[in-house]
């Protein structure tokens, strides 16, 4: 038996890990993580970054990972009602986007406090990824959202449809 989920509109649709959205959102963060650390890492190399840098980068590059992981099921459920509760969606995007800095922030201060790593490199790279998973997902959302078509507030269908003759 499948399992199955009920949307914000009634309707019934696969659950578990293996939805469509969950799989995007996946797939736009893990390309966007991998091409964050592939620049980061080259930043570092034509700098002539030391050990201190290195060590740094891989603080940074596993609490963003753990960050990341945490993230992709709250940008994935609003993925999923997005079509019929944009707001939603919305509020997800912003939901992730505060757990994934606070957990990412707070996972490089304890690496810096605890484990002894660089304060100011371990911090500052930090930033790159950061920024790098909110423009990955802000892309995948915002392309689910254009697809979705919503109806244009205060336009009636015939408007709506000479708007789109012209465009």
């Amino acid at each position: 038996m499948t399992a199955m989920a009920v949307d914000s509109t009634g309707a019934i649709m696969p659950a578990g890990p293996t939805s469509a959205p969950t799989l995007l959102v996946a797939g736009a963060v893990a390309l966007g993580f991998v091409m964050a650390a592939a620049l980061t890492a080259g930043g570092i190399a034509l700098m002539g970054g030391g050990a201190d840098w290195w060590h740094a980068f891989a603080a940074a590059t596993i609490a963003t990972l753990m960050a990341s992981i945490v993230t992709i099921p709250i940008i994935a459920w609003g993925m999923r009602v997005a079509p019929a509760r944009p707001e939603l969606a919305t509020g997800a995007f912003f939901a992730s986007s505060a757990a994934r800095a606070i957990i990412s922030l707070g996972a490089a201060y304890l690496a810096v406090y605890r484990g002894g790593y660089p304060k100011t490199p371990t911090l500052l790279l930090v930033v790159p990824y950061y920024f790098a998973l909110l423009g990955a997902e802000t892309f995948v959302l915002v392309r689910l959202l254009w697809k979705s078509g919503a109806p244009q507030a205060g336009k009636s269908t015939e408007e709506k449809s000479t708007e789109e003759k012209h465009d």
